[in-house]
């Protein structure tokens, strides 16, 4: 557990204010709207007449003070240690969001309703997890996403969730969308970099991943 913690307490220099601040919004928007908002959560229906927003709110919003601590948790130490470590969360959020919605709006046609962010996070697991071994080699991380795979496996195969019960049906197969978002992501991240060395597109936190990866492939 030390190199996890030393993740957090001694990533990048700046403070990770974006990840509090996510949360921080996240768990105004229930106290403010409630559990499921009508106007806000993933329906394919009013999509479909247009209220795009929904492709987004959908994950913001959850369905009950489990759904919300749950996610709300996992999403804020998950998006502080991206945060620390380089410059991938807002790519991540992103990845996550499209990942999930082109699964629900193109393999779950019958599936009308969706909210939370469970979908995303596993978006932003696979992101920290490759990054952490990236940069400490410690095969706890690859375990633990090889874990979290079979997990998705269990779930898709039972249609539950295995570590909460909500009161809105688990959609497993979000999860493993996210889950493969996450993948993709890094692979599309280190191909498009993989012949820069340095410059001032690159960031400085993410230059020493970057130099890792062509030296592991003998790419410089």
């Amino acid at each position: 557990m030390k190199p996890f913690l030393q993740q957090l307490s001694h990533g990048a220099r700046s403070a990770p204010w974006l990840s509090g601040l996510l949360a921080f919004l996240v768990g105004v928007l229930y106290l403010v709207a409630g559990p499921a908002p009508s106007m806000l959560v993933y329906d394919r229906a009013a999509i479909g007449t247009g209220e795009y927003w929904r492709l987004i709110s959908g994950h913001l919003v959850h369905c009950d003070i489990q759904h919300l601590l749950l996610n709300g948790l996992a999403f804020l130490l998950l998006a502080l240690l991206i945060e620390k470590q380089s410059t991938k969360l807002i790519p991540s959020l992103i990845t996550g969001i499209v990942s999930v919605n082109f699964y629900l709006w193109i393999y779950e046609v019958e599936f009308e309703l969706y909210c939370g962010l469970s979908g995303i996070l596993n978006t932003l697991l696979v992101v920290a997890l490759v990054d952490l071994y990236s940069k400490t080699r410690n095969l706890l991380y690859p375990l633990t996403l090889a874990g979290a795979f079979l997990k998705i496996c269990w779930e898709m195969s039972t249609s539950k969730a295995l570590f909460s019960s909500t009161i809105w049906q688990s959609v497993p197969a979000s999860h493993a969308a996210g889950f493969a978002g996450g993948f993709l992501l890094l692979i599309l991240y280190y191909l498009i970099l993989k012949n820069i060395r340095s410059g001032p597109i690159v960031f400085a936190k993410d230059r020493d991943l970057i130099r890792q990866f062509h030296n592991k492939f003998n790419l410089i």
